[in-house]
């Protein structure tokens, strides 16, 4: 584990993202695992306007993949946004084109309920586990190692 922080309200959770993002060149995947209401989109809406996403961000439930422009970031092009809710098999990811955009250093991608499709997932991945507790959301911070 690499860390582990508390947020009490969306606003932390905001910050939280904003924070991890200022840090995207040590990790260009990022794999949100949380039950539904746990803040997953709260966080991604909040790391994509921080990476510099001007668009507003929406959960690709239906799309499965959303890619947008980021804009004034030296090291970013793109952020993909892709959402796993849906999907029965890893092999549905596949079919959108994931491994392109995993593989493309200028694109960070961020995928909820990654849980479904971790083995898909380069080492490496920053893993985040959002748990939902009675007054708060702890987040813990993981890599995956294989």
């Amino acid at each position: 584990m690499l860390k582990k922080i508390i947020s009490n309200n969306e606003k932390e959770t905001k910050i939280i993202a904003s924070d991890i993002a200022k840090e995207i060149d040590k990790y260009s995947t990022i794999a949100l695992i949380g039950d539904l209401g746990a803040g997953k989109t709260v966080f991604a809406k909040a790391f994509a306007k921080s990476l510099g996403v001007k668009k507003e961000v929406t959960s690709p439930t239906f799309n499965i993949l959303n890619n947008y422009n980021v804009n004034n970031n030296n090291l970013i092009n793109y952020f993909c946004h892709v959402d796993t809710y849906r999907l029965k098999t890893e092999e549905e990811l596949l079919d959108v084109g994931i491994v392109e955009y995993i593989k493309d250093e200028r694109t960070v991608v961020l995928i909820e309920w990654a849980d479904k499709v971790l083995n898909l997932l380069p080492i490496g991945t920053l893993i985040i586990e959002i748990k939902h507790q009675e007054n708060n959301r702890q987040f813990v911070f993981t890599k995956k190692e294989r």
